[in-house]
């Protein structure tokens, strides 16, 4: 949603889920290089495989991502 770009792709919903499940999240400098590093954190954390690791709700309207963007308005 920040730069019109998915993180995993392919060319069925099957291909898609498989990247999901194999594929490490990355921010390429040419799509990402405007995106500020907490918002590239926020993402991570959001899109971990790992469920124990993933933010949950609560830790995603905590993160300091919001409240950076909130100042900048």
């Amino acid at each position: 949603m920040l730069v019109v770009f998915v993180p995993f792709w392919g060319d069925s919903p099957t291909e898609i889920f498989e990247a999901m499940l194999r594929a490490n999240l990355r921010f390429p400098t040419r799509v990402f290089c405007s995106i500020s590093p907490a918002a590239k954190d926020l993402l991570r954390r959001m899109l971990c495989k790992e469920l124990s690791r993933k933010f949950s709700i609560e830790q995603v309207l905590r993160h300091p991502w919001f409240s950076v963007a909130e100042q900048s308005e």
